[in-house]
């Protein structure tokens, strides 16, 4: 991604407004009303030049196509993945948690944001990548929009797995994280063709914040971010522990969890001690437990320098390092 050294970079998010005849070829495709449209790759040609047209007369300097070949950010890979049903309706089973005791306002939203047009289908069979040529499709509008206007740079927008999985329910495989691996394996080809294009790749991943109130609704906090917490040490080998304090100044029982949850997933851990707060209190820890936790890889003379605020941090940092030598050695 470029830089400058002269101002800064305007881009946005990469959703634009879609014209009527836009609209109108990207809804008859949705309903399947002529699966070949002739007039959609012209009118969505012409589309992806005039956004990045404008983009450029108002100053943005990394453009998108708007996504205009997009009903939906998210919806769009049942067109282009294997798996998903034909039908399906246009609104979430249930209201969001954070919207649920809200009726009105989910009103208002409604009128606000108008008719769906996209349908939320459901998996219902192995989700792989199929050639329907509509990626090559948005690479080639971009490369004749970008070759029109003279951009600074461009991106593409792509779905991340886990926003695919929150609008498109799961029917088939046995756990949402089977589904979102499946997802993520093939999308995978999608994201890497646009990389290779030239072209910057944006992932839409909301997810990230709207899980909790979306998709994992049905847990309880403590459930959501056990979850979450499990899920996130068990993708690594070594956990490092960071200070860990809450907004009055106490250690942070979340980072406590964190510690105990590596340690049931037999990560080996890493706490800075000289941070203070809960890696304070880890590294305590750890030092009484100090033959289980390294067996023997690492000197306690070692260790200790990970709690001597003595240190300037490219020396603590040193010994983090070799730690890590030590433990992945051993």
């Amino acid at each position: 991604m470029k830089t400058s050294q002269d101002r800064i970079l305007t881009t946005h998010v990469g959703s634009l407004p879609r014209t009527q005849a836009v609209l109108d070829v990207l809804e008859r495709h949705e309903t399947r009303a002529d699966i070949a449209e002739p007039a959609f790759d012209p009118v969505v040609q012409q589309a992806v030049v005039d956004n990045v047209r404008r983009q450029r007369e108002v100053g943005i300097d990394i453009v998108s196509d708007g996504e205009a070949s997009k009903i939906s950010y998210a919806t769009y890979v049942k067109d282009r993945l294997t798996g998903f049903s034909e039908s399906g309706a246009t609104e979430a089973s249930r209201p969001h948690l954070d919207l649920a005791p809200f009726p009105d306002y989910r009103q208002k939203m409604t009128l606000l944001s108008g008719k769906r047009r996209f349908k939320r289908v459901s998996c219902i069979g192995p989700v792989v990548p199929q050639p329907t040529g509509a990626l090559e499709q948005d690479l080639q509008n971009m490369r004749r929009a970008v070759s029109a206007s003279g951009p600074t740079e461009a991106f593409l927008n792509a779905a991340s797995p886990g926003v695919v999985a929150s609008f498109l329910p799961n029917e088939y495989y046995p756990s949402y994280h089977a589904y979102v691996e499946a997802i993520a394996d093939a999308m995978r080809p999608e994201y890497e063709a646009i990389a290779a294009a030239g072209f910057i790749v944006q992932v839409d991943c909301p997810d990230l914040a709207m899980s909790r109130h979306a998709t994992f609704q049905d847990l309880s906090e403590a459930e959501f971010l056990d979850r979450y917490r499990r899920n996130m040490i068990s993708q690594c080998g070594i956990a490092i522990f960071i200070s860990g304090t809450s907004r009055s100044n106490v250690v942070s029982s979340g980072v406590m969890d964190e510690y105990r949850i590596s340690r049931l997933l037999k990560k080996t851990p890493i706490p800075i001690g000289a941070t203070g707060f809960a890696a304070q209190a880890i590294w305590k820890e750890v030092k009484n437990d100090f033959d289980a936790v390294y067996g023997g890889a690492v000197p306690m003379s070692l260790f200790e320098r990970l709690n001597d605020r003595s240190l300037k941090n490219t020396e603590i940092l040193s010994a983090v390092f070799e730690i890590i030598d030590r433990v992945g050695k051993h």
